[in-house]
């Protein structure tokens, strides 16, 4: 598993996510979106078990994590 930092794209893309999702009234929170934002920004694939909200994040690779 790697650990990602939050680095300034990330951080520009969690934003573009939470704008988003605010005007679509799907809103996921500041910390959702800033991890969504470090996964899409290093085009990883999440592990989680809150897929309800992550699933609201377009081109979002998901996996389940059990």
């Amino acid at each position: 598993m790697t650990l990602l930092p939050l680095s300034p794209q990330s951080a520009e893309r969690a934003g573009q996510i939470r704008r988003q999702l605010r005007k679509q009234r799907q809103d996921i929170g500041v910390a959702d979106s800033l991890v969504a934002g470090i996964c899409l920004s290093n085009s990883g694939i999440l592990l989680t078990r809150n897929r309800e909200h992550f699933e609201r994040v377009p081109d979002l690779s998901l996996a389940n994590l059990s």
